[in-house]
């Protein structure tokens, strides 16, 4: 069975914009929106999606690009990247299919990839919520683990200061 995840992608906001003056305030609290979300089918454990989200985060930070603290396109990346991976793994897997004189299992081209995708919210079968703080340098990564309304495993995966996966 599937250990399904999603992977939330936040900001951090602090003014509040009011459109009636078209002023700002300063917020007492900072507000953490989340503004996009991504599913992944498999493998959602902090060991398995956990280390891979660190390991992106790693590679991104090394990135000279100035739009990493936009969460919808820190998210676009993450896509492309999970993609990518899963796609060299099913490669390999269907080499090995192929010399044992089996048929391919999964398919070839770009687009065929299923474990990865864009949602509006949490489907209800997730086991694992990872959010991702996306505040110029993306700042943490923490995670929720249970399952539906029952989220009873709570951890912090990484600060960032020393990335690791």
């Amino acid at each position: 069975m599937s250990t399904r995840a999603t992977i939330h992608f936040e900001s951090r906001r602090t003014q509040e914009y009011d459109r009636e003056t078209g002023t700002s305030r300063t917020l007492d609290e900072p507000v953490i929106e989340t503004e996009a979300i991504v599913y992944r089918h498999g493998d959602g454990y902090p060991e398995g999606l956990g280390a891979d989200i660190v390991r992106f985060i790693g590679e991104v930070r090394t990135l000279r690009d100035t739009r990493l603290g936009d969460p919808a396109y820190l998210a676009a990346k993450w896509v492309v990247f999970d993609v990518l991976e899963g796609q060299a793994g099913q490669r390999e897997f269907n080499e090995e299919q192929r010399a044992k004189g089996r048929e391919p299992y999964f398919g070839e081209g770009r687009l065929e990839f299923l474990g990865c995708g864009i949602v509006m919210e949490d489907p209800g079968d997730i086991e694992y919520r990872y959010h991702v703080l996306c505040d110029g340098k993306v700042g943490s990564i923490a995670y929720d683990g249970g399952y539906g309304e029952k989220w009873d495993e709570h951890g912090v995966l990484s600060t960032l200061e020393g990335v690791t996966a």
